[in-house]
């Protein structure tokens, strides 16, 4: 059986709070390659090799697409997130709002945290495979790659 586009998931990986070394205040880099947390590496490597459609929840500019040049911060996501009181798009264009928005499921590659902001800065559910997980537990299901079987 075919999975069509719309059924197709829209992977959202979590920033990292470890920044490749090259990034520094003032100096732009694509998204993709800023952030050097092991579990997002590990996560991006299958999202790229799989071809899944993917992007980056972070925690100063909202959500990014892995192309978005990005400079060096150092903010942590909010326990708590109230939508009115951030802009989380304004990283992103008007098309790449359209396919985050038109995805048919979201999976949140991420902690409760990061799973919970999705949702509330969506405005809709998200699935959230490894939310609870203990990070060596996650990371160990993210090398397994059950996760990219409904691509």
């Amino acid at each position: 059986m075919e999975t069509t586009d719309r059924m197709k998931p829209l992977f959202v990986l979590p920033c990292s709070a470890t920044k490749a070394p090259e990034l520094i205040e003032g100096v732009l880099m694509p998204a993709r390659d800023a952030y050097a947390g092991q579990a997002f590496r590990m996560a991006r490597d299958q999202l790229e090799r799989s071809q899944a459609k993917w992007c980056i929840l972070s925690a100063r500019y909202g959500f990014l697409w892995p192309t978005t040049p990005i400079e060096r911060y150092d903010d942590l996501m909010p326990a708590r997130i109230d939508p009115a009181d951030w802009e989380p798009f304004e990283a992103i264009t008007a098309r790449q709002y359209g396919k985050l928005r038109s995805a048919g499921r979201i999976v949140v590659l991420g902690s409760r945290r990061y799973a919970a902001a999705a949702a509330a800065l969506l405005g809709r559910p998200v699935e959230a495979p490894f939310s609870g997980l203990p990070i060596g537990e996650m990371l160990k299901a993210i090398k397994a790659g059950n996760w990219l079987a409904t691509v």
